[in-house]
């Protein structure tokens, strides 16, 4: 028939987040669902949000240059914890939190 397609058209699904996805071992590190759109993905090193994307999607994200950048950066982090009111420290607390 004219005016048709000769291939056959896909239907595209959106995936929606899935907790099952916080217990893979190759997400579960980085991977949350974002707080201000239940259905998307949330990468914590990039601070992205990753609509409609499925399993294959966020692997590909996980391999891309920016992760893999943002990866080392926070994996050479270091994380300072801080007490609520610092000014009650005494010297023995701050040479204990100074190693």
């Amino acid at each position: 028939m004219q005016g048709e397609s000769s291939t056959k058209k896909e239907k595209l699904y959106a995936e929606s987040f899935r907790e099952e996805w916080l217990q893979d071992p190759e997400l579960k590190n980085w991977l949350q669902q974002d707080k201000n759109d239940k259905e998307a993905s949330y990468c914590n090193y990039c601070n992205v949000t990753l609509k409609s994307a499925n399993k294959s999607i966020l692997l590909q994200h996980k391999s891309s240059v920016k992760h893999k950048i943002c990866f080392d950066v926070a994996k050479s982090s270091v994380v300072i914890t801080v007490p609520n009111d610092i000014t009650r420290l005494t010297e023995e607390d701050n040479r204990r939190m100074m190693g």
